[in-house]
Formats: C-alpha cells, structure tokens, sequence
C-alpha cells in the first residue's frame, strides 16, 4: 500500500508543480495529505475488522496528527533540497521540486512504515481490553 500511496503523492505533486504552477511546499501538502488517507485506510482495513469503531477514529486521530507534523516537514526539507540544487539548474535538467521530492521519499517512507508498524502492531485497543474484557 506504501508504493500505491507514493505512486498517487507523487504523480499528484508533480501535476499540481508541473501543470498548475503550485509551488512545492503547498503541492506536498496537497498531495501527501490525500495519499496518507487512502493509505491508512486501504492498508489498515483487514486490521481494523476486529477493533471498535471509537478505537479506529482513535488510531486515525494519531494518525492525522503524526502525518500532519511529517508532511510540513518533509515539504520544507522538499524546498531546502530544491533550493540548495540551484547551483546544479544549469547542468541537469530537471525539476528541482521533483528532485527534492524523490530524495526525500526514502525517508518519508520509512519514518511512516516505522509509525504504522508501531501504531496497528504496538498500539492495539481491541473490544475487550476497551470494554473490561467483556465480549
């Protein structure tokens, strides 16, 4: 589901900087935003099957806060990058947004592989320990 999520961030950043001029602080935050809501869905179906409704909207709620805080910072980093390839503009020839983008992306993915592992595998509320083990 990550490589999903990824391939629908970034076909969207690179639309919204390429083709609508956005620049790549708000294009990461568009982007990244709608791609970690289906992720978490998507991925985290099969799993939520057996906990309570209040415990996924818990879980989403950390979610939420977790991506929030990594998306602004990784759409800095994506402009720090761009910003520190300037010198290069002349020699390649690419976006430096999509360039500060794709070195970015190993560790966007792998901070959130490590958060989601932690947040469906570590911290689990299943029915029973919420209702006193009654079933």
């Amino acid at each position: 589901m990550s490589g999903v999520g990824w391939l629908l961030d970034f076909l969207l950043f690179s639309l919204l900087i390429e083709r609508f001029d956005v620049n790549a602080f708000w294009g990461n935050i568009t982007s990244a935003s709608l791609s970690v809501t289906f992720v978490f869905f998507a991925a985290t179906r099969k799993v939520f099957l057996e906990v309570c409704v209040k415990s996924k909207g818990m879980k989403f709620f950390i979610y939420l806060l977790y991506q929030l805080c990594s998306i602004i910072l990784f759409s800095l980093l994506i402009r720090l990058i761009a910003q520190l390839l300037v010198p290069v503009e002349g020699i390649i020839s690419i976006n430096l947004e999509l360039a500060g983008k794709v070195i970015c992306t190993p560790f966007s993915l792998a901070t959130n592989y490590i958060f989601m592992r932690l947040l469906i595998e570590k911290w689990s509320f299943h029915r029973s320990s919420i209702n006193g083990g009654a079933k």
